[in-house]
């Protein structure tokens, strides 16, 4: 009897320790896991504060550059103010000084005729458009209106009756690609006629101008500063835009902005 009391005492003892080696086991396997899921937790952590100060760098980066090219586009600006005032402007002013000495009223009636022309062109060129609440297809018709007597011009607008609100930013840079597109032809290229088509919908806006002048040879266009400004302001607004052009035929220029939404942006 004794002996088998002894035995069951040893037997329950026995799987008492069995227990204990079963828990011993799940809190070294949970251990474990833990162990391993800190350590992953660790390195995902070290792995996204990494990624985060390098997104950070980046952006500080992007945004440097966006502002040393907006003062190096300011700049520029202030420098053609200030030559368009002194060749043109301030001499056109000296002239009619003289006219009125000599009274001569032909000569002064045209000199005033032509100073508020190029008056008008540099309000047009450097006024911003947020100050102008009109639509961007009457500014490039008031703008082509201007040069009308240099070259023949030929505008088109084609816009949908769901046509989209565009933003003052969009404007402003497509206005501002047209305007060195314009200066480009008007200085460079020797052409006759100028084709100007604008379209514009809910979903996409487009400009192509076209002229029939000298052409050029694209691989001498690329450190241009008109090209630049082309390039960077196309980036703004996410547009794609691209040249054809021939020696001696024709130079055309389209742009195109898809899917842009009700702040103008893609």
């Amino acid at each position: 009897m004794e002996l088998l009391l002894i035995f069951f005492k040893m037997e329950i003892h026995g799987k008492q320790l069995e227990i204990i080696s079963c828990i011993w086991i799940v809190i070294g396997v949970i251990s474990f896991f833990l162990l391993m899921f800190l350590l992953l937790t660790k390195q995902y952590h070290t792995k996204l504060k990494k990624i985060t100060n390098h997104s950070i760098e980046i952006g500080i980066k992007l945004k440097t550059e966006y502002t040393q090219k907006l003062l190096c586009f300011q700049e520029k600006d202030r420098k053609r103010i200030a030559q368009e005032l002194h060749d043109n402007v301030i001499g056109r002013f000296h002239l009619m000084r003289m006219n009125l000495q000599e009274n001569n009223l032909h000569l002064l009636k045209n000199n005033l005729q032509t100073s508020m022309k190029i008056v008008r062109e540099l309000s047009h060129n450097f006024t911003p458009l947020e100050s102008n609440p009109g639509e961007l297809s009457y500014l490039f018709e008031d703008y082509l209106a201007q040069i009308q007597q240099q070259v023949a011009v030929n505008y088109c607008v084609l816009q949908s009756p769901k046509k989209q609100l565009l933003s003052n930013e969009v404007k402003l840079n497509i206005f501002r690609i047209f305007q060195e597109l314009i200066n480009n032809i008007l200085k460079h290229s020797k052409a006759t006629e100028v084709h100007v088509q604008f379209r514009h919908s809910e979903t996409s806006t487009a400009l192509v101008v076209r002229d029939n002048g000298c052409g050029f040879n694209p691989n001498n266009t690329h450190n241009g500063i008109g090209l630049k400004n082309i390039i960077f302001r196309s980036s703004i607004i996410k547009g794609k835009f691209k040249f054809k052009t021939m020696l001696g035929k024709y130079t055309m220029f389209i742009i195109f902005i898809p899917q842009l939404n009700e702040h103008g942006h893609g």
